[in-house]
């Protein structure tokens, strides 16, 4: 599933919540007489709405969650939550440039130059540099990487403070395109990434809190997205017959 796409299911489960909660409760009944038969013996084929369960995401804390190296499915589904690329690639398979602010091409088509947006920062608060980017980029085509097969045709990746240059072996014009590769500040399990949320823990319980400095100032209807905690398949499973978890 595309970021913006788990972004936007996430925004519209959150304001169908919000809607649910704005019904009115009914009026309640008149005191037509003293000897009126108490709330227990109310008729019982009205039940009480049940307490809305809130957007729970599954979450296997014994393995990684780094975009490019992770191998886990469940923990990859909150990749676009966490981190961004240079680009996204929208429902036409056209890139759209998210932390790249423009890129220039070489006549012969092998060397590309993205200048990078400013101010924009990982979760920890360090400074998304060209160096950093180069780095990530490294790690997304060296081995282990789900995507080392699509970005192959890169010869070599520098940075610089602003920008990152890629030179190919064969021109592709439609390498933006490839480029919708998450970054991570480094190679750990847990890296800091740019998106509207970090991973966060409170009384030992892991969440995805709503970041107040993303660089994309966008509103976030969510400030937490809740994690179940997943050990093995069956437990998966049984979490969502069970509903502990909102998407699968």
């Amino acid at each position: 599933m595309k970021a913006h796409r788990l972004t936007n299911w996430i925004l519209a489960l959150s304001v169908l919540a919000a809607l649910s909660g704005c019904a009115q409760a009914p009026a309640p009944a008149e005191d037509v007489s003293s000897s009126a038969p108490p709330a227990a013996s109310a008729d019982p084929s009205v039940q009480e709405p049940e307490a809305l369960t809130p957007f729970t995401l599954a979450f296997y804390p014994d393995y990684s969650i780094h975009p490019a190296l992770a191998g886990n499915r469940a923990n990859l589904a909150l990749a676009p939550l966490l981190y961004e690329g240079l680009f996204t690639v929208d429902d036409a398979f056209q890139a759209v440039p998210v932390l790249c602010q423009s890129y220039e091409v070489s006549e012969d088509g092998l060397t590309w130059t993205f200048q990078l947006r400013s101010n924009v920062t990982f979760s920890d608060g360090t400074l998304l540099t060209g160096q950093i980017a180069a780095q990530a980029l490294t790690t997304a085509l060296g081995e282990g990487s789900r995507y080392a097969g699509r970005i192959s045709n890169l010869r070599s990746i520098t940075g610089s403070e602003g920008q990152v240059v890629l030179s190919l072996t064969t021109p592709n014009g439609d390498l933006p395109a490839l480029l919708d590769i998450p970054l991570a500040l480094d190679s750990s399990d847990r890296p800091f990434g740019t998106g509207p949320y970090v991973l966060a823990e409170e009384n030992g319980t892991l969440f995805l809190a709503a970041r107040d400095d993303w660089w994309q100032n966008k509103p976030l209807s969510l400030r937490e997205i809740y994690l179940c905690s997943i050990q093995q398949a069956d437990d998966l499973i049984a979490a969502f017959d069970s509903g502990d978890i909102t998407l699968l």
